[in-house]
């Protein structure tokens, strides 16, 4: 109290004794700078009340919005969105009954269809009118995120992506799954550890060990053997996603300080480029990897458009993997039911059998990751496409430009008229009773399974190959049994 009181005392007496003028300066320094706060302000609520006006009513589409119909009431729900948007699109597909609903966002409207009519009409429309990339612009923002822009993907119109995962990984995954199954062990041997219980467990942090797995097996497959075995390569790959993943949600750009990730990765992915253009040029290369088909495919552009194209690959491969795969080793611990069958079904095939087998082959298992990925959907919505122009459904829905438009995704997932008692775990619902056969497989793409997005664009083929491998892993290794760390966690429904 002493101490305070003599503070006060003391700028009391310093203002008492300062010049007239002085005192008129700090008044006018502190008005004006008021002033220009004040201003500031005021032209930011200008802005937001503009933007709100242009985007929830002349860019408003023509079908059920999931708001109260006035400004505020959908400025309101907008907010809510950021946090709760599954919930909105839950509401909003109970409410339509299978037509189209619009949900606010802050600076468009989501609009989503569930018809399978509509949906194939997203799958059709061109790409220049429903843009994918569009929405990865707007979310990733790649100028700031990766580098100045994607030249390559864009002077290609999105050619090398379709091509290098959708035509040349595909038709090479026989041949590297031998490679693939021996990566996958040497990751599990390097990340699976932790600290011992009392009891003899080991505890394992179930989200940082799948990124570290996914991470491992992605940067074989992208870049080939010699990075992915460098260390140092793999830890800034790790904080190149982590740093452009904590940062593009809030700021839509990695501030500089958070630079070295990015840069490190860029100078190993230029230098490994370098060499294998100089090999190309020898006739010497024989790799099988992402990184030369790229190569291969772009047409002699500069190493720089190559390696942002890279970086953009490693963003994208990064979100369904360790997702998925936390998410089935999850249910193995829930469903512990399943292990024994899961491992008879492998023995069968034989860790060697991987190089040849078909889905067909392993109907349990593809059943099995078919089921976790049905009741662990990874976003609210799917498919999203920016409306590049103005887009007008057969049935009359018209969405103006700037908007979205989107499948929601748990709701097809749990619909009871598509899978029966959609609440229960069936791990082996799609294998047929009568033939033990698969009826649909994970890598099926349809309307009724928009885990993968587009039926057109999507590929399924890669990711699934790492989930089939990392849980034969584990289920033919008869030492290994797995439990839950926290037992008070509801197991749920299972069949």
């Amino acid at each position: 109290m002493v101490s305070y009181s003599q503070n006060i005392v003391e700028a009391s007496f310093i203002s008492q004794t300062a010049p007239a003028s002085t005192i008129w300066l700090d008044f006018f320094v502190t008005t004006w700078t008021q002033y220009w706060y004040l201003l500031f302000a005021a032209s930011w609520v200008a802005w937001e009340i503009e933007r709100m006006i242009i985007t929830f009513y002349l860019h408003k589409p023509n079908i059920e919005i999931v708001s109260k119909p006035t400004l505020i009431g959908t400025s309101i729900t907008s907010f809510q969105s950021i946090f709760k948007l599954r919930e909105l699109v839950d509401q909003g597909y109970v409410r339509a009954r299978g037509k189209a609903f619009a949900v606010p966002r802050r600076d468009r409207y989501f609009v989503v269809v569930s018809s399978k009519k509509q949906i194939e009409e997203i799958n059709d429309a061109p790409m220049n009118q429903l843009s994918a990339r569009g929405v990865m612009y707007d979310v990733v923002v790649p100028q700031y995120i990766i580098a100045k822009g994607l030249d390559l993907d864009v002077k290609t119109g999105g050619y090398i992506a379709r091509n290098v995962f959708k035509h040349r990984l595909r038709a090479s995954l026989p041949s590297l799954q031998e490679r693939l199954w021996e990566t996958v062990q040497d990751a599990f041997r390097k990340e699976m550890h932790g600290p011992v219980t009392n009891e003899g467990w080991m505890r394992i942090p179930l989200r940082k060990v799948s990124l570290r797995l996914s991470g491992r097996v992605n940067d074989f497959v992208l870049f080939g053997e010699e990075l992915a075995s460098n260390s140092e390569f793999f830890q800034s790959n790790m904080n190149f996603c982590a740093d452009s993943a904590v940062t593009m949600a809030v700021l839509h750009r990695v501030p500089k300080f958070l630079y070295g990730g990015r840069r490190k990765m860029k100078q190993f992915l230029t230098t490994e480029v370098q060499k294998r253009l100089e090999s190309e040029t020898k006739g010497e290369s024989t790799r099988k990897d992402c990184m030369q088909w790229i190569i291969e495919t772009s047409g002699g552009v500069s190493i720089e458009a190559i390696v942002v194209q890279l970086l953009t690959f490693v963003l994208g491969s990064r979100h369904q993997l360790p997702m998925l795969l936390s998410y089935v080793l999850y249910n193995l611990c829930l469903h512990q039911e399943y292990i024994q069958p899961l491992r008879d079904e492998i023995s069968r095939v034989g860790e060697k059998g991987f190089e040849t087998a078909q889905n067909n082959e392993m109907p349990y298992l593809d059943s099995f990751l078919k089921e976790v990925a049905r009741t662990n959907p990874l976003t609210d919505v799917a498919m999203p496409r920016k409306v590049m122009s103005s887009f007008t459904f057969d049935d009359g829905t018209h969405v103006p430009i700037g908007n979205y438009v989107c499948v929601p995704h748990a709701p097809i997932m749990n619909n009871p008229a598509i899978y029966p008692d959609p609440e229960t775990f069936d791990g082996f619902r799609f294998v047929s009773k009568e033939t033990s056969k698969s009826m649909s497989r994970l890598t099926h793409t349809s309307a009724d399974f928009p885990f993968w997005g587009s039926v057109k664009q999507g590929c399924p083929c890669y990711p699934s190959s790492p989930y089939r491998t990392a849980i034969s892993n584990l289920s033919l290794n008869q030492t290994q049994t797995f439990k839950l760390s926290n037992k008070n966690i509801e197991s749920g429904k299972s069949k």
